[in-house]
């Protein structure tokens, strides 16, 4: 089977990054996951858009918690846009839903992060 690449893109909306992923976030790629959000949260709030991602694995799932620690930590939060279903229900099995924000598409995320307060989900 074919999978899509990895592939990350980064662009800004207003003050919040958005960070589009693609593919397989697997052990082979979660570091180059890791590079553009451990820059991404130190600076600002951020959408991970993950629309057209075919694979998450436990690195991934680290790399994302990583990143809502540092954010946090630094007074930035982060969404997560798009997840599709397979990403969700890894998501919910492993109870992260109760730590991240989580939106169908980028607007509402944008939304949700422009209407609540840092500090907050």
């Amino acid at each position: 089977m074919n999978r899509p690449p990895f592939a990350l893109d980064r662009a800004d909306r207003g003050q919040i990054a958005v960070l589009r992923v693609a593919g397989d976030v697997d052990v082979d790629t979660a570091w180059r996951l890791r590079e553009e959000l451990t820059t991404i949260m130190a600076e600002q709030d951020a959408i991970v858009e993950m629309s057209d991602v075919s694979f998450l694995d436990s690195t991934g799932l680290g790399v994302l918690v990583a990143g809502y620690r540092q954010g946090r930590n630094a007074g930035h939060r982060m969404a997560i846009a798009s997840a599709p279903q397979r990403v969700l229900d890894i998501l919910e099995l492993t109870q992260l839903t109760t730590i991240f924000a989580l939106y169908p598409d980028l607007d509402a995320a944008t939304d949700g992060l422009l209407g609540s307060p840092s500090g907050s989900n």
